[in-house]
């Protein structure tokens, strides 16, 4: 998140992250093959869920996070528009 700005790409990449430290552990013997699916399983799910996000960030229109407070826009007063 700190380095993309994007929520969604956060939650895959920790989710992958999970699923090939789980499987590395089921090959080297550390773990069971049942936590190393558990891990593929959920990263599946968390690509179908996510899925609107990755379209968007495909598509370059997902809103990136910022941790930074950004300047409020300043409020027209009532009445000032164009019709007012």
């Amino acid at each position: 998140l700190f380095g993309t700005g994007y929520a969604a790409l956060a939650t895959l990449a920790a989710g992958l992250t999970a699923a090939v430290m789980l499987t590395w552990r089921a090959v080297a013997g550390g773990g069971t093959w049942a936590d190393a699916f558990y891990g593929i399983g959920a990263v599946i799910l968390l690509v179908i869920a996510l899925l609107p996000n990755i379209r968007r960030l495909l598509a370059g229109s997902e809103r990136a996070i910022s941790l930074r407070r950004t300047k409020p826009q300043p409020r027209k007063p009532i009445g000032s528009g164009p019709s007012g």
